[in-house]
Formats: structure tokens, C-alpha cells, sequence
């Protein structure tokens, strides 16, 4: 029984993020919102796919200009993962870089700067300087940085991101 509970989870999440990939946000948030009622139910609201989900919900959020509820979202997902024995840092670090996203768009700048920071620092440790996230958060930041005025540090990051372009 919790199999095919759990495989009905996954169907509806995976279900979910092919809506969002294809920018069908409102279905993509009424599927992960039954997959995060049907993994509460059966696994409890502290499980690790909880926050996964909630992450992927809250992109869907973010996208609506829901800012408070992008925001829950990800903060739920963060308390969550960092309770976690053996958090997965590219999880961390993309629920990081969603709640600066929407830092930035409320105007919470001193909030962004240390969430974008340790976004970079987390995904730098686990995937590289390399990956193509590590140059989209570097672009995000420097977005941020650029609104704030900050061309000293804009031109630091930019710098890290030419031999990667």
C-alpha cells in the first residue's frame, strides 16, 4: 500500500514539474500541491520530499508574483532540508536562491545579498564553478548588485563568469 501511495506521490510531482517546464503554472501548482497531501499524510509534513516539492511550488509561486506564499515555501523547504542527517546542498541551494529571488523583488536587499552569498557558496562546494547553475546564480546576483548600484562588486563577479560563458 505505501508503494503505490508513494509512487502516486511521484506521479503527481513529476507530473507537476512537466506542467512548470512547459509554463503551465497553475496546473503545475494544483499537482504538487495533491503530492504534498498525499507524502504529508503518509510520511508526515517534516519529510525531505515535502521541502522538495515545496521547492518546486514555490518557483510556481514566484512565477504568480506570490511573493509571501514563494517565500513560505521556500523557508519550509529550508527548515526541512537543514534538519536533515544528510541535506542534499544542491537542494539547499536552489531553495536558497529562490527565497533571494524573491527578496529581491521585495526590496529586502540586505536579505538578498546574504542569500544569493550563500547560494553561490553552496552550489560552488557541490557542483562547481563550472555548472551552468553556479553561472545562473552569478547572473542573478549581479542583477541584484547592478540594481544596488555596486559596480565594484559587479565587476568581480562578471569576471568570474567570462571563461565560463
Amino acid at each position: 500500500y505505501q508503494r503505490r501511495v508513494h509512487g502516486v506521490a511521484e506521479a503527481e510531482f513529476k507530473l507537476g514539474l512537466l506542467f512548470k517546464k512547459y509554463h503551465w503554472f497553475s496546473e503545475a501548482d494544483a499537482q504538487f500541491e495533491a503530492a504534498t497531501r498525499v507524502i504529508c499524510s503518509e510520511l508526515g509534513s517534516q519529510h525531505r520530499k515535502v521541502a522538495i516539492i515545496g521547492a518546486a511550488q514555490g518557483d510556481v509561486q514566484r512565477h504568480f508574483r506570490n511573493w509571501e506564499g514563494a517565500a513560505t515555501l521556500y523557508t519550509r523547504s529550508l527548515e526541512i532540508l537543514r534538519a536533515d542527517d544528510a541535506p542534499d546542498d544542491g537542494e539547499v541551494a536552489e531553495c536558497l536562491n529562490g527565497l533571494a529571488q524573491v527578496c529581491r523583488f521585495t526590496n529586502q536587499h540586505d536579505d538578498a545579498c546574504r542569500l544569493f552569498e550563500e547560494a553561490l557558496a553552496v552550489t560552488e562546494r557541490c557542483l562547481g564553478i563550472d555548472h551552468r547553475h553556479m553561472r545562473n546564480r552569478i547572473r542573478n546576483y549581479v542583477a541584484l548588485l547592478t540594481d544596488l548600484g555596486r559596480e565594484d562588486d559587479v565587476g568581480m563577479w562578471r569576471a568570474r563568469l567570462i571563461p565560463n560563458t
